[in-house]
């Protein structure tokens, strides 16, 4: 399984946040790559919830088309990278939003 393929940017998520930053401030580049960290990482929580990255493969496991996230899971993935942002420790995952989308796995024993 490959990885999401968001439309959300570190530069997205400083806007939704209101961060009154210029890339001449001092900090800016640890900012951006601190936002860029956690949506790697709630894109990781996410993938491991849902089971699944979007794209088609043939039987062999093999890529065919990359497609993109639904506009749910970015905006679940926003969601969850201000709750990193603003508060340390961050609290559990709520997948709650993005649950209808979750692949159930079909044991074969």
């Amino acid at each position: 399984m490959g990885a999401l393929k968001l439309a959300t940017t570190p530069e997205k998520i400083k806007n939704f946040l209101k961060l009154d930053i210029s890339p001449t401030d001092p900090t800016y580049n640890d900012v951006m790559e601190e936002l860029g960290d956690f949506i790697t990482e709630a894109a990781a929580e996410a993938q491991g919830h849902l089971k699944t990255d979007f794209h088609e493969y043939d039987e062999d496991g093999t890529l065919i088309k990359e497609n993109p996230a639904p506009p749910e899971v970015n905006a679940w993935v926003r969601d969850r990278v201000v709750q990193k942002y603003e508060n340390t420790p961050a609290p559990a995952p709520d997948f709650s939003s993005i649950d209808h989308l979750r692949v159930l796995e079909i044991w074969r024993g």
